[in-house]
This record gives structure tokens, sequence and C-alpha cells, in this order.
């Protein structure tokens, strides 16, 4: 230990550690064999008034570093954060007292030996310096003006942060129609309430904070976390913005129901998807496109084209809840009207059970099985799956068709020019991964490793055309949602610093919507606030330090630098 330097070492005697070990003996390791500037005991080092004594040492300049043998340095890394000052952590209670006998003259060297081993590391390391470059941005850009982009934009200005709302058509609101229904969310969870939207695009263009670019695309992606140098197209021009994080919120589109043809989209011009149901319903009383009539028979037809691997293999879960809105609409609108919900399995979790039973209480018949077909004359017919056979129902005067929702993960306006090139797969990286990997020091054969699956090509061209070496996609998962644990690390999408929200992470009602557009804001701001200081985000979150390469392993993926 250098003369100059001042340690402290700060022994804990909770959680069975003073029980098992002599705590004094240690104090002598500390003091005559280390010479330590300060040594002491608590019998509760992470409690208040252990975490005060060891922060009053550092506040009146007693000590340089700290010592502080207690838990795992797993554990209270919250707690033992204190005012930035260089901790290191001696593990006596995991790797000591709670594997090892008890007052055995082993557990007590080894206790002695973690103590010593912690001083040395507090004697030879410093604590790690901020590695910044240049100016950062406190800009996000959201990237998507419907109902998730603008919740997102509105959270980022809430927190006090500036945002950029990039919309490509020339209105706000997304998919949902402006007019349109909305199941309830709060107490007592029965009836419709109107639109959020409106109240929403109202509070997006009245924020200052918030910087709207209608018919506008991203054009080219660059940088990283903190200072991304974004590319807006507009009207012919392009402009260069800073911003410090993106959320891509493009949202979904209904699945193509001219693809149903076999449910009858197309044959004739009652059969309609529930958007267009939707549309229907925002812009007045409902009629027949054949004659202009207002239907007194309708049947929503469940699962148009969802869970079926010739169309979509998924069920986008808000499919049920959004007929049963309609349905409860059409009841309230003609009490006299009879609706049918045709439906394989009703998915209503949550608080959405109730709107289910309010369904049922205002007269809707569910009727479960698997429609096969759909006529020209509005025959359904159904395998019923109570009365075990198949049956038609006639004189239904429209077919409603419940069709799932797709992400928008690409620009399906601007076609991708990569694919043209024997199809490039976007997440395909440079090294071949069924290359036999190379060991430093293993003279055997590598085995050959199983290929992993391709990833599926986009339809269109990229969103944010990412000026990355994977690529200008972001990836995606089997499904085209944007890739992200659900769980676990949700919004999260492998391009540090870039978080998807919405139904283009997963198909999601309003309600699950907002609170995930929050949470994309929120990750947005605490990558702002975690570059502006200097610490990593991913993968070695919070890192002060600028990455070191290791060169015999390095696939030179680049996305340690890159990003």
């Amino acid at each position: 230990m250098s003369d100059n330097e001042k340690i402290g070492v700060y022994l804990c005697a909770g959680c069975g550690i003073g029980d098992a070990v002599d705590i004094a003996a240690l104090e002598r390791v500390a003091s005559e064999e280390f010479k330590a500037t300060i040594c002491q005991r608590h019998d509760h080092l992470c409690g208040a008034d252990g975490l005060a004594v060891i922060s009053t040492d550092i506040a009146s300049g007693g000590l340089d570093k700290a010592v502080i043998a207690a838990c795992s340095p797993r554990a209270m890394s919250d707690r033992f954060d204190l005012d930035g000052a260089h901790v290191v952590r001696a593990n006596l209670r995991e790797q000591v007292v709670w594997c090892h006998p008890a007052g055995d003259e082993d557990t007590q060297m080894l206790a002695a030996d973690q103590l010593r081993m912690a001083i040395v590391e507090a004697t030879k390391t410093t604590a790690p310096q901020p590695w910044m470059e240049g100016e950062f941005s406190a800009t996000v850009l959201v990237v998507g003006g419907g109902f998730a982009g603008m919740t997102a934009a509105v959270e980022t200005a809430k927190a006090g942060y500036r945002a950029i709302l990039v919309e490509r058509t020339g209105r706000l609101g997304g998919m949902s129609p402006i007019g349109a229904k909305v199941l309830a969310e709060t107490p007592p969870y029965r009836g419709l309430l109107n639109s959020p939207l409106p109240a929403l695009i109202e509070a997006v263009e009245k924020e200052s904070r918030i910087t709207v670019m209608r018919e506008a695309t991203v054009a080219k992606t660059s940088g990283m976390p903190g200072k991304f140098a974004v590319e807006l197209a507009q009207a012919g021009a392009v402009t260069t913005q800073t911003v410090g994080a993106i959320v891509v919120a493009t949202g979904w589109r209904p699945y193509d129901a001219g693809k149903l043809g076999h449910l009858g989209y197309g044959a004739s011009p009652d059969v309609i998807s529930t958007h267009q149901m939707d549309e229907m319903l925002a812009a007045g009383p409902v009629a027949r496109k054949s004659d202009g009539k207002a239907p007194k028979a309708v049947a929503f037809v469940q699962c148009a084209g969802s869970r079926d691997p010739e169309h979509l293999a998924y069920c986008s879960s808000v499919c049920c809840g959004a007929s049963i809105r309609q349905a409860l609409q059409l009841v309230e609108g003609d009490p006299a009207i009879m609706v049918y919900v045709l439906y394989q399995e009703i998915r209503t979790p949550g608080m959405a059970e109730e709107h289910y039973r309010a369904a049922q209480e205002a007269g809707v018949v569910f009727i479960k099985g698997k429609v096969s077909s759909v006529g020209a004359d509005l025959t359904v017919t159904i395998d019923d799956a109570l009365l075990g056979g198949e049956t038609e129902m006639s004189g239904l005067d429209l077919v409603v068709l419940a069709t799932g929702m797709v992400p928008n993960s690409t620009n399906l306006e601007a076609p991708s020019p990569e694919l043209d090139e024997e199809k490039l797969a976007p997440l395909k990286p440079d090294i071949d991964p069924r290359a036999p990997i190379a060991v430093a020091g293993y003279a055997g054969d590598a085995p050959e490793p199983t290929p992993p699956a391709e990833p599926p090509l986009p339809e269109g061209g990229p969103i944010l055309n990412l000026q990355y070496r994977q690529g200008p996609h972001l990836p995606l998962l089997a499904d085209g949602f944007a890739d992200s644990h659900y769980i676990c690390f949700p919004y999260e999408t492998r391009r540090t610093g870039i978080y998807a929200c919405g139904p283009v992470r997963r198909p999601m009602d309003l309600g699950e919507t907002a609170l995930d557009a929050a949470g994309a804001a929120l990750k947005a701001i605490q990558t702002i606030r975690n570059v502006k200081q200097g610490r990593a985000l991913h993968p070695r979150s919070g890192d002060l330090s600028f990455p070191k390469i290791v060169l015999d392993p390095c696939t030179k993926c680049r996305r340690c630098t890159v990003e």
C-alpha cells in the first residue's frame, strides 16, 4: 500500500458472519498486515447506521478507497454505491460462512484470505473513469405517429426531454379510426368509452417539447447512443438531426383479408373486416355496402386467418375484444339486431372478461366452432363444437372477419434494395455460423455447431436504414415482430439505444400499448442519462470504460464499437 493512499476496511458481523468467524482476527489482518487507515466493525453495514459510518469517513476525506467485507458484491450493490467512491467488496457471507462450518480453522483462514485479496485489489486498482467524447443529445426520436408513438412522445415530454415525432403519412392517429369507441379500462369495466386519440393528438400538437414531422421518413441512421445521426426525408428535403435514443412505434396493419377468399371476402361486398367495421361505426349508422340498408343479423367470424399456418400462425389476442366491442355498439344502436360471434376460443384476459359478460347480457349469441367457409350469399358453414357436427347459418346481412394484427416492422412503401442482391438477410452476419470456432490453446477439432434458423426476410424497406455492419433492419422474430424478450427484456431490439413499443413488438390493445410506450420512453431517457455519464448500456451495463477487444474469440461484429 502506498504511503499516501488511505484505505478503510469495514467488517460486517451480520447475517451470521460474526457467529462463524473471529472478527477481531480479521481486524488484525487489516490493521497489522496492511496498515489500513481505518478498520471498523459493524453489526449491519447495509443498514442506515452502517452506511452512515462509511459515508462520513468518505465525506471527511479520511479515506480514498473502501473495502467492505460482508455479503456478495452482487447483493446490496445499490446501497454500497457510495457517492462514486471506489469500493471493493470481500465476500464473507456466501463464499465463506454460508458454505463452510462455523468456527472451523479453515473457515477462518478462508475469511482472512478473502479479506487479503480485497485489500490487495483496492491497492492495485482505481475507480473506472467514464469514456466520453464530444457532445451528447438529449432528444428522443419517435418513429410512428399512432397511439404508441404519440404516447411515447408525450411521456418523453412530461419527463422534461425533447421529442421528434416522425409520421410517414399526413395524419396522426395510426390505424384506429379517430371516432371509434374503446372498451372501458377503469372500474366497473363495463360500457364503451370515446376514443382517447383526439385528446392525445391535441396534447401532442400543444406540447412545445414535441416536434411533429408529417409525411416524413428516416433516410439514414448512424452513430451510437447519445449521438445518433438521423437523416429525415420530408417534402423532398433531407435534414440531419442528432438524437440520443430512438423509439420505434410503427404500429400494425390488419392482415390482408383479400387472402381469405374461402371466408367470402371479395365474393360479397357485405363481407368486411374488423377494421372496415370500425370505420363504419365511426362514420355513423352501419349500412350494408350492397344496398345501403341497415343490417338485422350480423355474424363475427373470429380467428379469420389467425392461428393458421397458411396465414397468421399466431393469435393477435385483441381480436376477440374488438369483436365484442363492435357487437355491443351494434346492439346499442339497434336493440332488435341479432349479433352472433363465431369463435374457436374467446380470449378476454384480465378485466376484459367483464365486457364478454356484458355482451352475453346484451343478447349477443356466442357459438363455439371453426368456420370453414362463407358463401357469396353470406351462408356461413361452421363446424359446431357443441352440437358436434357441421351446420350452416343463413339469413345474415353482414359478416365481419376478425383479421389479426401484422406488425409494421418494415416500410412497405419503400422496397429494400438489399433483397434484390441474392436476397441478403438483414440479420445475417459476415461470419459463417457453420465455420469451426477457433479457440486459443485448443488443438482439437471444434465440433460443427448446428446452424441457426434463417430469420424471415422483411417484406419492405428498412424503417431506420441503419448504417451498421449487421444490416439496415432491426432484428425480427419469426412472425415479423421486433425482437425482444417479452418478459425479461421488453423494448430491447439488439440495437443499443433503439427501443420498440406497441404492436410492432407484440399484439396488444390500447391499454397495454400505453404502458408499453411509456416504458420505451423511460428506457430511451435512461439511455440518454447513462451515456452522458459515460456508462455502458448493453451488454456491459454500468461499465464506465471503453471496451478492450480480446482478439482470439472476437467475431468482428463491431457491436461494441459501432454502437
